[in-house]
């Protein structure tokens, strides 16, 4: 079985297999649908209504304040690993590279840290992200 990275790229025709293997794991899941959501705004907008943030994010798109909230947000909540899954993010690499890969330096900076006391962090946090699409960047999970 192959191990997670803090961000992960995995072929989406594993997705039931990486999704069971992280619930057994007893993740905490979320999953982002990106066919449904493929600008940066998009995804701001989700993350706004459907991830845990400490101070809540407000506005437009600063990734800043990403790092901050979602920081504060997984730190305050009763998990010790998170999980975000996003499947088919090609249209929003498509659409905006750069902010893209901003916002997987954003995640993986905040899974970095959610692990080191030194940050003041009471529990360490696991955080993956994992994307999840075809292509040569997208490997398969269990091979």
């Amino acid at each position: 079985m192959k191990l997670l990275d803090a961000v992960s790229y995995i072929d989406i025709q594993d997705i039931e297999e990486i999704t069971d293997y992280l619930k057994n794991m007893e993740y905490q899941i979320y999953s982002i649908n990106g066919c449904k959501l493929v600008t940066i705004e998009d995804i701001f907008l989700w993350i706004k209504n459907e991830l845990p943030q400490d101070p809540p994010l407000s506005g437009k798109v600063n990734f800043d304040a990403l790092v901050d909230s979602l920081w504060g947000g997984f730190d305050e909540l009763d998990e010790e690993k998170v999980a975000i899954l996003w499947s088919n993010p090609k249209e929003t690499i498509n659409k905006d590279k750069t902010r893209y890969e901003t916002l997987i330096d954003c995640f993986e900076e905040i899974a970095k840290t959610l692990t080191m006391k030194e940050y003041g962090i009471e529990k360490p946090i696991s955080l993956k992200t994992v994307l999840l699409d075809k292509g040569k960047l997208y490997s398969r999970f269990g091979k």
